[in-house]
């Protein structure tokens, strides 16, 4: 599975979670385990989103260092 669509099953995931987080009447109905789901998988797109920025720095320098020796 490629990186960008697992960052984008995580933005997903992240979403609905806050959205069922958004949906309590009330603050104390949401549990600490709703809180840390919804944190861990904002930090993993993010960490996948970034892996992918870096990726394409890489490629797109060593391309550009190929042609610049050619």
């Amino acid at each position: 599975m490629s990186l960008p669509l697992m960052a984008i099953i995580f933005d997903l995931c992240e979403n609905i979670s806050i959205s069922l987080m958004m949906s309590s009447d009330l603050f104390y109905e949401i549990s600490e385990s709703q809180i840390f789901i919804s944190s861990a998988l904002n930090q993993c797109k993010w960490v996948l989103c970034i892996l992918v920025i870096v990726i394409l720095l890489i490629r797109f320098g060593k391309k550009a260092i190929l042609d610049l020796n050619t």
